[in-house]
C-alpha cells in the first residue's frame, strides 16, 4: 500500500490529472459566483431604473396638482376681484369682510327752525362673500330701514358723537334682522353733513 502512494506522487500523469481536477473545480466555483454576482448587478439596475421611473412619475403628477391648484386659485382671485370692482364692492383692509357702500341719500330731520336734512352715504361690511348678492338684492329694503331710522328725529340726536353711534347700532341690527346668509358687521358713515333744505 505504501508502494502504490508513492508511485502515485511520483507519477506524473497523475499529477496532471490532479492538478487539472482542481483547476476545474476552482474555475467552476468561479463561474458561479460571476454568475451570482451578475444577477444582483442585473437585479440592482432593474430595481434602480424602476424607482428612477416611479420617482419621476411620482414628480409629474406633483407638478400637475400644483398647476391646477395655482390656475384655480389665480382664476378665483382674478374673476372675484372683477366681480366685486363691477358691482362696486370693495375688501377692507382692516377686516376680512368685504365691503358695500350705498348710494347717498338725503334724510328729513325734524328741526323747530328751518327745514334740515341729513345727507349720508353709508358703507356696510359684510361678514363673507357669499353675503353679497343678499345685501345687493335688499339694497332698497335696507336704505327703506335706514329711512325709518333717521327721519323726523331731532337734528340735535344727530349732533352729538352719542346720537350718531346709537343711530349706526340701530342700523346694523335692524340690517341684520332681514339677513339669512350672515351678519353684517358693521356700518360706516363716510358722508355725514347736515344742511339746510332748499325747499320752500
Amino acid at each position: 500500500m505504501p508502494t502504490a502512494l508513492i508511485e502515485d506522487k511520483n507519477n506524473p500523469q497523475a499529477e496532471r490529472k490532479r492538478k487539472f481536477d482542481n483547476d476545474e473545480a476552482d474555475n467552476t466555483k468561479k463561474s458561479f459566483v460571476d454568475k451570482l454576482g451578475s444577477v444582483a448587478v442585473t437585479q440592482f439596475e432593474s430595481f434602480f431604473v424602476h424607482g428612477v421611473i416611479v420617482f419621476l412619475v411620482f414628480i409629474l403628477i406633483l407638478t400637475n396638482i400644483a398647476s391646477i391648484t395655482a390656475t384655480f386659485f389665480a382664476t378665483k382671485f382674478i374673476l372675484e376681484k372683477k366681480y366685486l370692482h363691477k358691482e362696486g364692492i370693495s375688501k377692507s383692509t382692516k377686516f376680512s369682510g368685504p365691503l358695500i357702500r350705498l348710494n347717498p341719500e338725503p334724510y328729513n330731520l325734524r328741526s323747530d327752525g328751518e327745514p334740515l336734512f341729513l345727507k349720508l352715504t353709508v358703507c356696510l361690511e359684510m361678514e363673507s362673500n357669499k353675503m353679497i348678492d343678499e345685501v345687493r338684492d335688499n339694497i332698497p329694503r335696507i336704505q327703506n330701514l335706514m329711512s325709518e331710522i333717521v327721519t323726523n328725529k331731532p337734528v340735535e340726536q344727530f349732533n352729538s358723537l352719542s346720537g350718531i353711534q346709537y343711530a349706526r347700532r340701530l342700523m346694523l341690527e335692524s340690517i341684520n334682522k332681514i339677513l339669512v346668509s350672515g351678519h353684517i358687521v358693521d356700518v360706516y358713515f363716510l358722508e355725514y353733513i347736515i344742511v339746510k333744505s332748499d325747499r320752500n
